[in-house]
């Protein structure tokens, strides 16, 4: 493990890199003075008639920038003019656009989203429009909005608007239509609307799913009031809120201590089973994997790491922490894992044996 390198030496390094930097790049861009060879007139303009002639080059210096952003900040709200205004005012304006662009993107997404996600005839209709437009840049859709509309304000806007309502529409509609059936048919049971059955059943999936992880409480606070673990149990909520087909947990309960993690365990293990859904975890908690997994696949040491063997665990379900090390087959099956990750992960390590398919790897079955 590496000892703890002191602040104070750190930030000491990299100021003196920053310094050795600005200093090769001022004298790199010092003009030299003599004139060269005749330049092209519109790059000659480009540059302006100083860079031109050798008495400034193109690449300003870092004392030069220091000195233009000393005088912009100096004054950052004057007008002295439509094209000539303070840098402060520049910036509100293009926050300004910014927040448009976003804000129109969520009144259009969000309810459009809504729609498609709740009615597959229109995904189905919509989609092939959706595709072929989303993959558009746009830096293409610049030049149209300003040949269309010919306001370069009003076409930021539009390019701001482009480039955020595909993410917001994309993942509402994803997000509506992952919802369970069930909800939707007790709906309909107690003749609710469709805009009431969509506000109410984002909401009471979101409450179940903190309701789930134990942050029911939590609901109301910021996300920088939250804890490291209490943020995991968010990340697991919002995976059980979505529902997906095939859930993937890279050690989704590493930064929760004992008791958390025992419960969220066997919550999510219960979930899992009700929704009938297939859940790929990665581990390297022994007694974690025998508790949830029905299959274990073992992996050698690495470089060149690839599945050994494929564990079939065969313990009955329910399995709860508090009766696992009681049920027959526990204790073959933790210590047939044990020795494969002591020893013979090892031993196994490295270029794979001629008869080897990582297609069909062995398969041991325990526990039963």
């Amino acid at each position: 493990m590496q000892s703890q390198v002191p602040v104070w030496r750190a930030a000491l390094l990299s100021l003196a890199i920053l310094t050795l930097f600005l200093g090769v790049w001022e004298i790199a861009v010092r003009p030299s003075g003599v004139s060269g060879p005749a330049l092209d007139p519109e790059y000659a303009a480009l540059l302006g008639q100083a860079a031109a002639q050798g008495q400034q080059t193109p690449i300003p210096a870092p004392s030069a920038i220091a000195r233009r952003l000393f005088e912009l900040l100096s004054d950052p709200f004057h007008q002295r003019g439509t094209n000539d205004q303070g840098i402060g005012i520049q910036i509100a304006w293009s926050l300004w656009r910014v927040m448009a662009g976003f804000l129109l993107a969520m009144v259009v997404a969000i309810p459009l989203g809504f729609v498609i996600g709740m009615s597959p005839l229109l995904n189905a209709a919509l989609n092939p429009f959706i595709q072929v437009l989303r993959p558009v840049s746009p830096l293409a859709w610049m030049p149209l909005a300003l040949y269309t509309i010919k306001d370069s304000s009003i076409s930021s806007i539009f390019v701001i608007f482009i480039c955020s309502v595909w993410p917001m529409l994309l993942n509402t509609a994803f997000g509506v239509a992952s919802v369970r059936r069930e909800w939707l048919n007790v709906a309909r049971t107690l003749e609710a609307g469709r805009w009431r059955t969509a506000m109410h059943r984002v909401r009471d999936a979101a409450r179940e799913a903190l309701s789930r992880v134990g942050l029911t409480n939590a609901a109301a606070r910021k996300p920088s009031q939250l804890s490291g673990g209490m943020k995991q149990r968010v990340g697991i909520a919002r995976a059980l809120a979505v529902a997906p087909k095939l859930l993937l947990m890279d050690e989704p309960f590493s930064a929760l201590d004992a008791l958390t993690r025992g419960s969220l365990q066997e919550e999510v293990s219960r979930f899992v089973t009700d929704a009938g859904q297939t859940a790929f975890m990665i581990t390297h908690d022994v007694d974690e994997a025998i508790l949830l997994a029905d299959r274990i696949l073992l992996m050698t040491n690495g470089p060149q790491a690839r599945v050994a063997e494929v564990v079939h665990n065969h313990l009955p379900r329910p399995r709860t922490r508090a009766d696992l090390h009681h049920m027959a087959g526990y204790h073959p099956l933790r210590d047939h894992i044990m020795d494969f990750l002591i020893t013979r992960s090892r031993t196994l390590a490295g270029v794979a044996p001629a008869n080897y398919d990582a297609r069909i790897p062995p398969a041991v079955h325990l526990g039963g």
